[in-house]
């Protein structure tokens, strides 16, 4: 179901860019928290806050 979701272009090799560098992502989310949790997984955000 969230397979064609909008997302920023390349999102997941900037985030791998930040890791690389020390600079852990966090993805903050007005969506359910599961939907955080769902593209932090995805993109390799290391943790994810929505409302619950």
């Amino acid at each position: 179901m969230l397979d064609d979701i909008p997302v920023i272009d390349d999102i997941r090799a900037t985030v791998n860019w930040l890791r690389l560098r020390g600079i852990p992502s966090v993805i903050c989310t007005l969506a359910w928290r599961r939907l955080g949790e769902v593209l932090a997984e995805r993109y390799g955000f290391v943790g994810s806050s929505g409302p619950v």
